[in-house]
Order: structure tokens, then C-alpha cells, then sequence
């Protein structure tokens, strides 16, 4: 007040003087507060004036030294008090004071001016283009004439390379709009004789205005508005030369319940716009924009850049379009720069080090944010960062690639009032300063926000558009439609504040009933707005445009994703200290419990006895249920992963980045994790238990396996939508592994309608804990020290026994029983008769073909041709076979028997021997894998016979070379008529099934499944 006061000096301008000072306070400070500041400009005038009395007549129109120093001194004190935007104005004002007729000012008062300008930090370009719009003077220069556009009517007199809005209703005179580029500000002033209206209120000749977001001008028929949008579209429209056009025909959308969400819309955007999605819930706004993002395929209709469709052809559109989702999209265990570094990483293949942390801190500083670069970003239980600095840096994941679509939901949700209008100013500067086309959802916006918008786009409930346009104009259509008294206002001429809540206040008015009371009842339903919309609004139509659009984005090779990947989650669960500790601890805490629970020995009376690993009889148990944690370890540690990601996974759709890369990454965390939790438990775990010679061998099967449960829990963490659903069916995918697995219910004892003959039933072929728990107990029996040098002997006197006592046992009842009933003439007996003769046949031709022992056996025999001399060669081939078996067994025992000799040779002492023994073998395990406890020792099914006594020692018979199928704790496995050690084949399955998995992971296929059945 001081400084226009002392600048105030000819009383025959006193008049237009204060009510510049006026306008400034009411713009400054608001209609309510501006009246105390003014009383104060008056004061400190009227006493500039007693000064000024006292002075010669010659002196009291000029800047003197003295006052020159004193306004240095006071606009020094201004510089560090008001915005760069106030001081513009501050600096306008002095123009209009030192204006002298003929648009001139004196030298002195010049230099005055350029010194304030220098302390306000205003450029020389910048001020020239100042003095030549305060001045009212022609643009003379290409600068000023870039940045100036005049709105006149048709014969008004153009101005070299200034640009024109045609307006025939600015009938005299022409309306002039100074860009300051550097502050985003605009300004407007009128120089003709007819009333001209700035938001409502009648502009005054030659004063210069704010020209804000929202603002409108108008003539006094009010018919057509120049909008703020328009006049900003003027200066961008030649500016960048990859302006795009966004195109919406006929659009509708339907949802899998057959419910139309979308009723049909058309609609036609161009670059350097923002613009506003708005309606009440469930009116459909995050559809729309989920639709026109290229997210949600839409049912009809088409959505159009330059003239292409988008769903058609999404490859042409990579890194042009941006989408930040209401929910954070951020790694909360990262930095606001670690964020933003893996985001550009994977966005620009090409940049080196150095170019991606300039790129980020250019980003960052851009977006205000760069004090704040190093903090952790946190979640919603441990903040570090404000909501409107979580909003900012969402934005500037998007930002970092330049798209030039970029679609926004719900961006102010949570936020501050002062959070949402920058966050809002931010957007709204993208769309103006950069040329984007910016589409945002937007719920209850206040005036400041509401006036940003463009465009606007309103849905009613189902669906329905009800009108598209400027914001401000919108509130007098729906006024208008209604036929409201005061429908012509839409700003308050007063504060300049608009209301966007009249805008759903009127469209969503409520019956009135015979009390007086609002009923539940809409007065105007959604499909009368919707008639009306058709009726009144016209949509425009864009320039078209065919041109291809340009971008930066040039994503990072597939390998460069799958390391930028790593390094992102491997940071983020390095800072997560809960979930490396739970992690690392679990697998040593379980191996150290169920070890000391597990360690089994017998005590009495007197003594304690010594711990013996092959006394106890708990190995077999620990073995499995160690494939259990295996399975719970790597299920719990992954089937939140996906999940968890699933809002960024929701962003980086538009990077079109490689799902390997994403996957592969998360395999290699997680099986490297998997491969510490195993490598602890079976060390630990083996060490408490005394288990010897197979820790290499129980680590791969226990690794196996977690990867198996990785695998699992990586496709339901991508199914399911629920954390809660999620940890439901961790159990539930358990439990089939700890039933099924061929040890709770042994494979002979389950329902008879699910066996499969000799072989393992087939639900226990998809079990992983079979296939590890065979090859464990396997490999422990015939792999340990003691026993691998015997084992072939083994198998081949245990063959001879079975053999012996069992098969040709049994073949010879058979043959005496059939001797014992010839002659009768019993229908059902002769069938049994035959039955039985093709039972023994088949036995004896494959036992001659095993031994080749020459004995003949008969051939084509049946009850009818049934004779003595047939029984008798029956018998006679039976005791050459049985024969046969009996070398085998001595001929294996003798060697057993030369092998022990060696060992016992080998180790001094008979103790030593036995202790040899007792380290490496196990009673138990040897009792499951020889099958001791069962009383059933030989099964009959259809013409064979099939063994169920010591299986560890029976060999599989395949098919076909393709069968690698066998039954339960069967030593060897043969695939392509190879033979392979069960523990291998086993493991090898198991990444069978890893592998399987991951393609149903890279499909989806389970989250398929699932929407398919829920859409039932």
C-alpha cells in the first residue's frame, strides 16, 4: 500500500488509480478483506499528499531521488512477501500509475519500473512483453507476438503474427490475452466501447485482468462464451507438433452379468485439455475410464487415436497412454527415488545410470518433491510421506515416460483440500503447459478445482451421459433444463466461486410429497436427462488427424526387466525387516521342533539308552512331514506376491512389459529364498536326528518341492482378489499333500473304485508330496552306505524268495485245485476251470521268458483238452522255474555274505561294524519300503499276480516307453526305455509340475476358471 501510494502522485488520476489498487486487493485477498487494505491506501496517500503539498509545483509529478530509494527499498520488502503472480500484477499496476496519455511513460519513471522489475526477479523479455500489453501498444517483436492473442470480430485489424480468435460478436474494439509462460498466468484486457463481461461482471476499459482456470467471457447477448480452455488451446495448438485426437463412437459396455454399465456415448477430445469425468455412484465413471484406457474391451463402439482404433491396435499405442489408478501404485518398502529409478528403468531401455537418475530428479524436482527423495514411502499403518506427496509421486511414475494420454481416477480422494488443488494444478498443468490430453474421475471438486477442467463429462446412474462441455456453462444448461429463476448464473460475481454440488443437487432433485417431505423418488430420471443430452448437446468435431504419435518409450530388453525386477523386490523385502525375519527364522525354529519331538528311544527303569538313528522309528514321519513345512514354507511365502503387486501390475500393463521378465523374477526370489529355508531346515533338522549321507539329496527334494509350492501359490496369488481367500486356501491346498501323500492312507487301503492294479492311483500321481516322500525313503534305503554295496543282491534274493514262496506257491494250488474239479460237468466250474488254466499259462510263459529255463509250457489249453500229462508238465515247468530261483537266491546270498566279509575287513572291530550299521540304516524306513507290516504278501487282479511284499526291490514293467508309472517305492523309473534312479525321476517330476504350473500362471488359467464359475 505504501508503494502505490507514493506512486499515486497526479490527483487527476487518483480515481483510476485506487480502483487498480482495489481490483488487486479483492483478487489478492478476497471480496471480505479488502477494505481495511484500502483504508490503509488511502491513509498512507493522503499523508503522501501533505508531503507532496509542501513541494514545488514543477516536483510533485516527478519520481525524485529520494522517492526512488524509498520504493527500492519498499519493492525489496514486497520481493519476499507475495507470490511471482501478485508481483506481475503489482508491477501492472505501477504501469497504469506512470501511463500518460498517448500510452508513453517518462524516462525516469521507465528506469524506475525496470529497477522494480529487476528486484521482483521478472526478466527483461518478460518485462518488455508487460510494458507492451499494459501500454495497449502492437506486439513488435515475435516473442511478445507469440505470446499475446487478440479476440475480434472478423474486420478488426489484425496484428503480424499474433494469433486470432474470431468472434463476431466483439463488435467494436477487440479483447487482448497476454500469456506470461514462465508463471502459467494469463492476462486480459479490453479495449472496446461495448460491454464486455469477465466471469458475469462488466470488464472496464483498458484494465488489466486475471484471465483464471474456469474463467468466461462474454458480450451482453451472452449466446456464445469464449472459455479460459479456448484461449489457452490458441497459444498450444501450433506449439507441439504430435498433438493427438481422442475419438469415442457409439461406446457401450456391458458386464459379465449381462447388466449394461454403459449407455452408448461418443465423444471427441484433442490435446492440451483436461477433462473432468464426473457423476454420482454407480454412475459408471471408472467404467468409462477403465474403457477408454484400453483396459476394459468395450461391447460396442470404438475408441480412436488419430483416426485408430485402440483395442484394434494396441502395439501402435505403446508409452502413449498413462493411467494412475485411485489406489497407491507405489512399493511402500522402497524411497520416493527408488520408486521412480525402477520405474524409468524399465521404461527406457537405452539410458544408462546417470541418464536414469537425471530423468528421476528431473522428475522429481518438477513435481516438488526432490526435498523428500530419499524417505521411505511408507503405508497406510507407517506414513513417512503426506497423502498429497503419495499423490504427486503416483503421478510422476507416469510422468517419467511422457505419455500423452493420461487417464486419472479419483486423484484427490483422501486428500486435503490444499493437497487436492495441487495435485489438481499439477494435472492441469500437463494438459497446459505440455500439450496432454488428461482425463480425470473426479467425485465432489470445489470451485478452484472445478473451474480447471476443460471439458466436462457428466454420467448419470446406469450409465447414462447427461451432458458434455464447459464445466462453468454446465451449471447453467442444467439450470436452464429445469427452468430455474437464476439460471443465467453460474459464478458468483462476488468471490468468483462456483458450486459444482447445484450441478447433482439439480439433477438428482427428489419428489415432494403432500407433507412437504423429499420423497426417495428422482423427479428427473437419468433417462430424461439422457434425452436431453441428445436433444441439446452438440459434441464437437475434432481435426482430423492420421499421424503417427512419437514417444521417448523404448522398454528395457527382457533380460534388463528381469534383473530391474529383482533388484525391485529383492530391495523392497530387504526393507521389510518382519518379513525377512519371519522368513529366515521359520525354517530353522520348525527343523529344531520337530527334530527334538522326533528324536524317538527307548528307555527303562535303570538306564537311559543311547539315541540310535536306526532305532528310531519316527524317520519315515519326519521325512514327510518335513515336505509338508517344505510345501506350507513355499506356499506362504508366495501366495501374496502377485496380490500384492496387483495395483502396479495394473500400470505397468500400459508399458507393455514382458510377463517372463515379471514372472522370472519373482521365480528367482523366491526359489533363492526357498533354497535358504531348505538348505537351514535339513541341516539343522538332519543334525538334531543324527540323519547321515543324504543331505545333498533331501536338500533337492525339500527345494523341489518348495518350488513346486512357489509355483502353486504364485497362480492363486494371481486368481483370487482376497488376502483373507488366499491364506483360506493355504490349508486347503495342504491337506490333500498330507492325506494323499502314501503315508497317512497307504495307497492299498483307499477306496478299491480309485486303485490303479500295481501302480500308484492317479490322484496320488498329481500329489507332490508323493513323489518327494518315495524319493526320500527310497534313496535313504538304497542309497545309505551300509546297504548301496548289497542292494542289487538284495533285490535279486528277495526276488527268488517272492518267487519261490509266493508266485510258484501259488501257481501250483492253482494247478491242483484245477485237477481236484476235472471231470465236473458244472458250468460255472469249467469257466473258473479255464479261467484259471489261462491264469497259469500266462505266469509260466512270462517266468520261462524271465529264467530261460527249458521247460515247455502247454499252450491253448482249456477244460476240455485238460489231461494228467498236462498237470504234469504244468508242474514239472513250475519246479525248473523254482529251481532256477533257488541258484539265484545262493548265488546272491554267497555274494552278500564275500561283500560283508569286505566290509567287516575294512573296519577293524566288530563295533565298529555294527556302528557303521546303526548310522546309516534305518528299522523303520526299512519296514515302509519292504512293506513288513502288511499281512498281504500277493494280490491276484485279472490274469497276473502282483507283488506286495518288499516293493523296494521289485522293478516296474513300463507298457510302453512312455509309461513311466509305477508302483509305490519302486527303486528305478524308466522313461523312452531309459532307466532313471527314483530320486531324480521323482525330482524331475516335480519340476514337471513347476513347469506346468508356470504356464497356467502365464495364461491365468486359474483366475480364468474361477471367473467363469462365479459368472454361473
Amino acid at each position: 500500500m505504501q508503494l502505490f501510494a507514493i506512486m499515486a502522485k497526479l490527483e487527476s488520476r487518483n480515481s483510476t488509480q485506487r480502483d487498480a489498487v482495489e481490483s488487486f486487493l479483492i483478487e489478492t485477498l478476497g471480496i471480505d478483506e479488502h477494505e481495511n487494505w484500502l483504508m490503509l491506501y488511502d491513509e498512507y496517500l493522503e499523508a503522501n499528499r501533505a508531503r507532496l503539498a509542501s513541494q514545488d509545483e514543477s516536483k510533485r509529478n516527478r519520481l525524485t531521488v529520494r522517492d526512488s530509494s524509498r520504493l527500492l527499498l519498499i519493492c525489496t520488502q514486497v520481493n519476499e512477501e507475495l507470490t511471482q503472480r501478485q508481483k506481475t500484477m503489482v508491477l501492472f499496476i505501477l504501469f497504469s500509475f506512470v501511463r500518460q496519455e498517448g500510452g508513453q511513460i517518462p524516462a525516469e519513471e521507465n528506469e524506475f519500473l525496470s529497477s522494480v522489475a529487476e528486484i521482483f526477479n521478472i526478466s527483461n523479455k518478460e518485462f518488455h512483453q508487460l510494458e507492451t500489453f499494459a501500454l495497449g501498444r502492437d506486439a513488435d517483436d515475435d516473442d511478445s507476438a507469440e505470446n499475446m492473442v487478440m479476440i475480434a470480430n472478423q474486420q478488426a485489424k489484425a496484428q503480424p503474427k499474433v494469433k486470432k480468435i474470431v468472434h463476431e460478436e466483439v463488435e467494436e474494439g477487440m479483447v487482448t490475452v497476454l500469456r506470461m509462460a514462465a508463471l502459467g498466468m494469463y492476462l486480459v484486457r479490453y479495449s472496446g466501447q461495448k460491454s464486455m463481461y469477465l466471469n458475469g461482471v462488466a470488464m472496464r476499459q483498458n484494465r488489466i485482468y486475471s484471465l483464471a482456470a474456469g474463467s468466461s467471457l462474454e458480450t451482453n447477448n451472452k449466446q456464445t462464451p469464449i472459455y479460459y480452455s479456448d484461449i489457452v488451446r490458441k497459444f498450444t495448438e501450433d506449439e507441439a507438433s504430435d498433438r493427438i485426437t481422442f475419438e469415442v463412437r457409439d461406446l457401450t459396455y456391458r458386464f459379465s452379468n449381462g447388466k449394461l454399465g454403459l449407455q452408448p456415448i461418443d465423444m471427441a477430445e484433442e490435446s492440451g485439455r483436461m477433462v473432468g469425468l464426473m457423476g454420482p455412484s454407480g454412475a459408471g465413471k471408472s467404467t468409462l475410464l477403465e474403457v477408454l484406457n484400453g483396459n476394459l474391451k468395450p461391447s460396442t463402439g470404438q475408441v480412436l487415436i488419430n483416426g485408430t482404433d485402440l483395442y484394434g491396435n494396441k502395439g501402435l499405442f505403446k508409452g502413449v497412454i498413462g493411467y494412475v489408478p485411485q489406489d497407491d501404485l507405489l512399493i511402500e518398502e522402497l524411497s520416493v527415488f527408488q520408486n521412480l529409478y525402477f520405474a524409468a528403468k524399465l521404461c527406457f531401455g537405452t539410458y544408462d545410470e546417470a541418464q536414469l537418475t537425471k530423468l528421476v530428479d528431473k522428475t522429481l524436482s518438477s513435481l516438488g518433491l526432490f526435498h523428500i527423495r530419499n524417505l521411505q514411502v511408507g503405508g497406510t499403518m507407517s506414513k513417512t510421506i503426506s497423502g498429497g506427496e503419495r499423490k504427486r509421486v503416483n503421478i510422476g511414475l507416469e510422468l517419467l515416460r511422457a505419455p500423452k494420454i493420461l487417464f486419472v481416477d479419483e486423484p484427490t480422494s483422501g486428500l486435503s483440500s490444499r493437497d487436492s488443488v495441487n495435485v489438481m494444478e499439477l494435472l492441469k498443468d500437463l494438459a497446459e503447459r505440455q500439450g496432454k490430453l488428461v482425463f480425470v474421475v473426479i467425485h465432489q471438486p470445489s470451485s478452484d478445482i472445478f473451474k480447471m477442467f476443460d471439458r466436462l463429462v457428466i454420467l448419470d446412474t446406469g450409465g447414462y451421459p447427461i451432458y458434455q462441455g464447459n464445466p462453468v456453462e454446465a451449471i447453467r444448461y442444467f439450470k436452464a433444463r429445469t427452468s430455474q429463476i437464476n439460471k443465467d448464473q453460474a459464478i458468483c460475481h462476488d468471490c468468483g466461486n462456483v458450486n459444482p454440488e447445484q450441478i447433482f443437487d439439480t439433477v438428482e432433485t427428489r419428489v415432494v410429497n403432500e407433507f412437504g417431505l423429499y420423497t426417495g423418488k428422482r423427479k428427473y430420471s437419468p433417462q430424461w436427462w439422457n434425452e436431453q443430452y441428445q436433444q441439446y448437446i452438440k459434441l464437437p468435431s475434432p481435426k482430423p488427424r492420421t499421424a503417427t504419435i512419437a514417444t521417448d518409450y523404448v522398454k528395457a530388453p527382457i533380460l534388463r526387466q528381469l534383473i530391474t525386477f529383482v533388484q525391485r523386490d529383492v530391495l523392497s523385502k530387504f526393507y521389510n525387516k518382519q518379513y525377512l525375519a519371519i522368513n529366515l527364522i521359520e525354517a530353522p525354529a520348525l527343523a529344531l521342533l520337530l527334530s527334538f519331538v522326533f528324536k524317538f528311544y527307548k528307555t527303562d527303569e535303570l538306564t537311559t539308552s543311547i539315541y540310535s538313528f536306526q532305532k528310531n522309528d519316527n524317520i519315515p514321519v519326519f521325512l514327510f512331514i518335513s515336505i509338508i513345512v517344505a510345501l506350507f514354507l513355499g506356499l506362504t511365502v508366495s501366495a501374496e506376491e502377485i496380490f500384492k503387486d496387483r495395483r502396479i501390475l495394473k500400470r505397468e500393463v500400459f508399458l507393455h512389459l514382458s510377463k517372463n521378465a515379471y514372472f522370472g523374477s519373482k521365480m528367482l526370489i523366491l526359489f533363492s529364498l526357498s533354497a535358504i529355508q531348505a538348505l537351514l531346515f535339513v541341516w539343522l533338522g538332519n543334525m538334531v536326528l543324527d540323519i547321515r549321507g543324504m543331505a545333498l539329496e533331501q536338500w533337492a527334494v525339500l527345494f523341489s518341492v518348495s518350488c513346486f509350492a512357489n509355483m502353486l501359490g504364485l497362480n492363486v496369488s494371481s486368481a483370487f482378489n482376497s488376502a483373507v481367500t488366499i491364506y483360506i486356501l493355504i490349508p486347503i491346498l495342504l491337506i490333500p499333500q498330507l492325506v494323499l501323500g502314501g503315508i497317512v492312507i497307504k495307497f492299498d487301503q483307499i477306496n478299491p473304485m480309485l486303485r490303479s492294479g500295481d501302480k500308484v492311483p492317479i490322484y496320488g500321481e498329481i500329489m507332490a508330496s508323493r513323489w518327494a516322500y518315495e524319493a526320500l525313503m527310497v534313496h535313504q534305503f538304497r542309497e545309505n552306505p551300509f546297504a548301496q554295496p548289497t542292494y542289487q543282491l538284495d533285490r535279486a534274493m528277495s526276488e527268488a524268495t517272492f518267487k519261490t514262496v509266493h508266485l510258484l506257491q501259488e501257481l501250483v494250488a492253482k494247478v491242483n485245485t484245477i485237477e481236484d474239479k476235472n471231470g465236473t460237468r458244472e458250468i460255472e466250474v469249467i469257466k473258473q476251470i479255464d479261467k484259471n488254466l489261462a491264469l497259469v499259462i500266462h505266469n509260466l510263459n512270462r517266468e520261462v521268458a524271465i529264467t530261460k529255463v527249458q521247460a515247455a509250457v502247454p499252450q491253448g489249453i482249456t477244460y476240455a483238452s485238460y489231461t494228467p500229462k498236462v498237470h504234469q508238465q504244468m508242474l514239472d515247468c513250475i519246479a525248473a522255474i523254482k529251481v532256477h530261483y533257488n541258484q539265484q537266491f545262493a548265488t546272491a546270498q554267497r555274494a552278500k555274505d564275500a561283500v560283508f566279509i569286505q566290509m567287516r575287513k575294512s573296519l577293524t572291530t566288530t563295533e565298529e561294524f555294527t556302528a557303521f550299521q546303526l548310522a546309516y540304516t534305518n528299522d523303520a524306513v526299512e519296514d515302509m519300503v519292504k512293506n513288513k507290516k502288511s499281512e498281504v504278501r500277493i494280490v491276484q487282479e485279472g490274469n497276473q499276480f502282483i507283488q506286495k511284499h518288499e516293493p523296494i526291490y521289485k522293478m516296474p514293467e513300463p507298457k510302453t516307453s512312455l509309461d513311466f508309472r509305477a508302483h509305490f517305492y519302486a527303486p528305478v523309473k524308466y522313461l523312452f526305455g531309459i532307466e532313471f534312479s527314483t530320486l531324480w525321476f521323482n525330482v524331475m517330476v516335480i519340476w514337471g509340475m513347476c513347469l506346468g504350473l508356470y504356464i497356467t500362471l502365464y495364461y491365468n488359467t486359474l483366475g480364468k476358471i474361477i471367473k467363469a464359475i462365479s459368472r454361473q
